[in-house]
């Protein structure tokens, strides 16, 4: 009788040892947000909670609710312009992000990034850490399973939330070329960093959450395993990565899958239309190709077109755009983030936004912010 209680004393001593550690949420609460980090950049300017969407549009917090599709500013001052630094809803970044109840974002200052805090109405806002910065200027994060991984210069970096004096821990520093720009992801139990190689070929690593060490994992495939692209030896034109699976798009070839455990390069189906050449991102449902970005061969305007797939190969949408490219005055359309049952597009304008800081004067381009539904539908809603 003595060793069954024994044995059960072991192992309520190994789970109150671990009760230091961040909580993980299995229902995915904690977890990096795919749907808004799915671009080809490492900044995100829109993201999701529990009960709408946030948007960052020309430096000012956005809100739109998902019950209504009603959208506010976030401020309560009266009579405010929403037009100066003044405006409670004025933040002073490029990117936002919610995690575990809260909105996060990054300001660039004499080249440095620093991460702050905010709750959900854009009050109570608190600096977190400093973020340095990449030789590229970018100062690339992703809040996931309890920390916030960063690259500063060359070194993946990670800082633990909610635990009083948290400090950041160095995890790996990357044999990188000058100038080289990181994308970070997060999945399950792993953080993979997409970035580049010395001989400037896109590669990826992933470091082990529960188990440390970061490793090289993927290279961007040779034309005698995959055939030619766009950016042959150079770089996929999109890409994703769930469950072990890094998923890519090669303009003019097709849609790849790369099993990280066995090796191997599957092609999922062939895209090889000289209209569908561009970049793609992807979510867990669908693929979204824009040939506005084709790479070898201008598009014209009015043949700017948005390509949806499954990842059976199946076209379930195309969204001719060219048009409202042109009525809008837009210089560049792209995915922003996805929902269940549409997606979100931004535009950038050729319209400008001036910014009175009192010494200095800054000139912006002007954000919109469309909706879009997944299938059935072509219409390009505008809601910011």
């Amino acid at each position: 009788m003595k060793r069954p209680l024994l044995a059960l004393m072991v192992l309520l001593l190994m789970l109150a040892g671990c009760s230091s550690q961040p909580q993980i949420e299995q229902d995915g609460s904690l977890d990096f947000q795919k749907n808004f980090h799915n671009g080809n950049t490492g900044s995100y300017s829109a993201c999701e909670s529990k009960t709408g969407y946030y948007f960052l549009v020309d430096n000012f917090l956005h809100y739109m609710e998902k019950k209504t599709g009603k959208t506010t500013i976030a401020c309560s001052k009266l009579n405010c312009t929403h037009s100066t630094p003044d405006c409670d809803a004025y933040i002073n970044s490029n990117d936002i992000a919610y995690y575990n109840g809260k909105l996060y974002y990054a300001e660039i200052s004499g080249g440095s990034g620093t991460l702050y805090s905010a709750d959900l109405d854009g009050t109570n806002r608190h600096k977190m850490i400093s973020l340095g910065s990449t030789a590229s200027g970018d100062t690339p994060y992703i809040l996931h399973r309890g920390y916030v991984y960063y690259v500063n210069d060359t070194n993946l970096m990670k800082y633990q939330l909610g635990k009083s004096g948290s400090k950041e821990e160095h995890v790996h520093t990357f044999p990188n070329t000058s100038g080289a720009d990181y994308k970070l992801w997060g999945d399950k139990n792993f953080v993979y960093i997409d970035t580049e190689a010395k001989d400037y070929q896109e590669v990826v690593y992933r470091y082990d959450i529960e188990r440390g060490g970061c490793k090289l994992v993927w290279s961007v495939p040779s034309v005698n395993v995959v055939g030619n692209w766009e950016s042959a030896g150079i770089g996929a034109n999109g890409l994703y990565v769930s469950d072990g699976i890094i998923y890519y798009y090669l303009s003019g070839n097709g849609v790849w899958k790369y099993d990280i455990g066995s090796g191997k390069n599957t092609r999922l189906f062939r895209i090889n239309d000289k209209e569908k050449r561009g970049i793609a991102c992807f979510d867990a449902h669908y693929i979204y190709i824009n040939n506005a970005a084709a790479l070898t061969e201008e598009v014209p305007t009015s043949l700017f077109t948005l390509y949806v797939y499954n990842y059976q190969g199946k076209e379930v949408n195309k969204i001719p755009y060219g048009q409202f490219y042109s009525e809008h005055d837009l210089q560049s359309f792209d995915v922003l983030g996805t929902t269940d049952s549409g997606f979100f597009c931004q535009g950038v304008t050729s319209k400008t936004i001036n910014y009175d800081f009192g010494d200095m004067q800054l000139t912006m381009p002007k954000l919109e912010v469309y909706y879009i539904q997944t299938k059935n539908s072509q219409t390009i809603r505008q809601i910011l």
